[in-house]
């Protein structure tokens, strides 16, 4: 910021189209934009929403000419039914909001050339982060943001973009695959990519284990189940409020069919090698559902409705994950389902949690006495679902525990006609388990940085930020079991938050299992 208001420079240039045809790749516009895709060391892609398939496989191919790590919205088309093989191949980091929860790593993470594709996205977290990394003045260098969209409107309410182009992404994956064909990462462009792949890969491994630990029904617990039994070729819809931000932040790679069964406790997703052939128009190259969702101030209004045309408009069955006030917006829409004028079968994942649960996330939530904010602002609905959807003729399932939830959502998909699921959460308890997991993955991401930023003694063949996950899960693991362990033999005393000396290096605690799982996993990758 400081270099720019000392410069004549225009903050923000504009790259337009030059013609139908599209721009001529040696254009001057199109030149400056090649030399700083170039000159990025440390290269991040973001993809926000996306409504084309045509433009999901444009960002698609502009990541595999990049080689840069992905941050993917929920609704990019690069999320929800991705395979695990496809989200490593492109480095999707499907747990980047997971992971910037830990404030103290963001000087480690500052990209210095963001390209983003789409204009909204659903995580603040993610904003908050670009537009730090742009007013940061800590760096020589500051941050070159570009955004590349085909729409002319302009979404950058703090003037923050350095570089609009404005062109179809297809067109712009086409001249990006002539110019930037032959490039190659160096050395520090792969230890950041390592860097935010090894992050995501603690953060995912946090949220499984978090999840499995968790003995009641929580909302991520159905976004992630969802996000990995949905079956390949059929479509997505997400309502606004608690659903989208769920599904943004804990949807995860797609789950092989056969292991999607009912299960008393969550299981972690697995490599998927289904060898189903997907539906007709249906992509078959690793890339997500077709997803929809209706963002915006009015976006509860007529969700249920809205799901059945975008089910009818894709020709196939299609998952809709809205909340129950939002469904109750738009009871009026079960009808259109009764009719059975709809020929793709809509299957709804109501999730009734009484009421307005995103407020309760507010701090007015713990300004106001119950008996106000209650009424005012979780409006909580006494409304008997399942009857309303016995007076429209709509079959209805009602899920209260962890172990009902995979089998009523296979039994609704083997339907194939729409019918409803029906999960019942607790609004208050909603945000208790929303924290302890986000403290948890918060937790996890500092331990892993605490040893990704340091030198380990005795083992000189590891380089700073090239750290394996399955080393830096198993150091945050022992690092719980080290501190219990010092606490019980009497090596600490008080507070026993700050591990960092006995976290990977300390002389003076050898008894520290958390070094002793370091070591170990030291010696593996080295071949000692």
């Amino acid at each position: 910021m400081s270099q720019w208001l000392s410069s004549n420079a225009p903050f923000s240039s504009p790259i337009k189209e030059a013609s139908p045809n599209g721009m001529l790749a040696g254009s001057p516009g199109m030149a400056d934009l090649i030399a700083t895709l170039r000159s990025a060391e440390r290269g991040l892609l973001v993809v926000a929403e996306l409504t084309s398939s045509e433009d999901v496989m444009a960002a698609l191919n502009i990541s595999k000419v990049l080689g840069w790590p992905v941050v993917a919205d929920a609704l990019s088309g690069l999320r929800v039914g991705m395979t695990e093989d496809a989200s490593r191949e492109h480095v999707i980091l499907h747990h980047f909001d997971q992971v910037l929860l830990e404030k103290a790593a963001w000087p480690a993470l500052k990209p210095d050339v963001v390209l983003q594709l789409g204009n909204h996205l659903v995580s603040k977290r993610v904003m908050q982060f670009l537009e730090w990394s742009a007013l940061d003045d800590e760096d020589l260098a500051p941050l070159a943001w570009i955004h590349a969209d085909a729409s002319s409107k302009r979404l950058d309410e703090k003037y923050l973009v350095s570089q609009r182009v404005q062109m179809p992404l297809p067109h712009l994956a086409h001249l990006l695959s002539q110019d930037m064909s032959k490039v190659e990462s160096e050395q520090q462009a792969k230890q950041y990519k390592q860097l935010l792949d090894a992050l995501n890969d603690v953060a995912h491994h946090e949220i499984d284990a978090w999840l499995s630990r968790e003995q009641h029904l929580s909302e991520p617990f159905v976004a992630r189940s969802i996000s990995e039994q949905l079956p390949s070729g059929n479509g997505l819809f997400i309502g606004n409020s608690m659903p989208v931000r769920d599904m943004d932040m804990y949807a995860t790679w797609q789950r092989q069919a056969s292991n999607a069964q009912a299960s008393t406790s969550y299981t972690p997703a697995r490599v998927h090698n289904s060898s189903t052939k997907p539906c007709q128009g249906v992509l078959d190259v690793g890339v997500g559902v077709a997803v929809g969702s209706n963002r915006g101030a009015s976006g509860i209004d007529g969700v249920l409705s809205t799901a059945a045309g975008f089910a009818a408009g894709l020709k196939r069955p299609t998952t809709l994950v809205v909340g129950d006030v939002s469904f109750l917006h738009d009871i009026n829409g079960l009808n259109m389902l009764r009719t059975g004028d709809l020929q793709a079968a809509l299957t709804v994942v109501l999730v009734n949690n009484g009421g307005g649960g995103i407020f309760s996330f507010l701090p007015i939530a713990d300004s106001l006495p119950p008996d106000i904010f209650t009424p005012l602002w979780a409006t909580p609905q006494n409304v008997d679902l399942a009857g309303m959807c016995r007076a429209q003729g709509i079959a209805h399932q009602r899920v209260g525990s962890l172990g009902e939830l995979s089998p009523a959502l296979q039994s609704a998909w083997a339907l194939h006609r729409h019918s409803v699921v029906e999960v019942v959460t607790g609004r208050d308890s909603n945000v208790d388990q929303h924290r302890q997991l986000q403290a948890a993955v918060q937790q996890a991401v500092r331990h892993a940085m605490r040893l990704l930023t340091i030198a380990t003694p005795g083992f000189p063949g590891i380089s700073p930020f090239a750290w394996p996950a399955s080393v830096l899960v198993s150091a945050h693991e022992s690092m719980e079991l080290g501190r219990a362990a010092a606490v019980l033999v009497g090596k600490t005393t008080g507070p026993t938050d700050d591990a960092a000396e006995f976290f990977c290096g300390s002389q003076t605690a050898q008894l520290d299992l958390g070094v002793v799982a370091i070591e170990a996993g030291c010696q593996q990758k080295v071949g000692a």
